[in-house]
């Protein structure tokens, strides 16, 4: 039997592996002004779509919750937008030798199963970050913590499937989110979480951040997610490590990063082996 499991889930991430090449040259979005959040509303950060792959080929991408971190050019100082707090979206100036720590979260959403992010926290002697409102800048609020969350996007108004996920019909955001927000939908969803705070240098915390946003930033919403092979655990540990997660890596080595489940494999066990965390 033990056999036999190993072969079925081989067969599952060659699967999910093909699945991925297969939509590697084709744009996976397409514009379209009828997706917007808000009909009434026009944001420019917002760039509304659809999809243009799959079983859901044009159907709306939900930007009201999923959208990719945009980066302002030409700024002094790192000024970011597209950062979800209640149900909006903010930007703010990241002075980024005032984040102090990483915390790598694991939130049970299924029996066993995570959803894995990074928390980004602000030092307790630095000023709490400032958020403006996109639409409305006056409306303005302090957060002291952002949080990094790659997670797949399905439809608008389309209940969240692992089906369909493993079957590769989701594009992959990496969002970004305040802690409180990430506190809200945690409360709303009663799902359990653990934090294990990243043992890392200095210098590695703005490093880190400055990958996973623009990661964000450059593949916007051109990546398929997948649930053994690109999913929120690649992309923590990518972000986490670079140069890990450029090496060449062997199947095994690959289908271990990609399973964010409680037990003797996987993400948890992956980051207590290179001595990043400590259980």
């Amino acid at each position: 039997m033990a056999f036999l499991r190993v072969q079925f889930i081989s067969v599952l991430i060659v699967a999910s592996l093909f699945s991925l090449v297969s939509h590697a040259q084709a744009s996976l979005t397409a514009a379209d002004s009828s997706c917007r959040c808000d009909l009434k509303v026009e944001d420019p950060l917002e760039q509304p779509q659809r999809f243009a792959f799959g079983k859901f080929n044009g159907q709306c991408i939900d930007s009201c919750r999923f959208r990719p971190v945009h980066i302002f050019k030409d700024e002094k100082t790192l000024r970011l937008g597209n950062i979800l707090h209640y149900g909006k979206y903010y930007e703010a100036q990241i002075p980024l030798q005032d984040l102090d720590k990483i915390e790598v979260g694991f939130e049970e959403f299924v029996f066993s199963v995570y959803h894995v992010f990074l928390k980004f926290t602000v030092k307790k002697n630095s000023s709490a970050l400032l958020l403006k409102e996109q639409l409305h800048p006056e409306h303005q609020l302090q957060t002291r913590s952002l949080v990094i969350s790659s997670e797949g996007v399905p439809p608008k108004d389309h209940k969240y499937s692992l089906w369909e996920s493993f079957q590769g019909h989701y594009l992959l955001a990496h969002r970004l989110v305040t802690g409180d927000e990430l506190t809200r939908w945690l409360q709303e969803y009663k799902h359990p979480v653990v934090l294990h705070t990243l043992q890392i240098s200095d210098t590695q915390v703005p490093q880190i951040f400055q990958r996973a946003i623009q990661k964000s930033a450059s593949k916007k919403l051109q990546d398929v997610y997948q649930l053994f092979s690109n999913n929120c655990s690649t992309s923590s540990l990518g972000f986490i490590d670079e140069a890990e997660a450029l090496r060449p890596k062997n199947f095994w080595e690959k289908f271990e990063e990609s399973l964010s489940v409680a037990g003797p494999l996987g993400t948890l066990r992956i980051l207590s082996s290179r001595g990043l965390i400590k259980e």
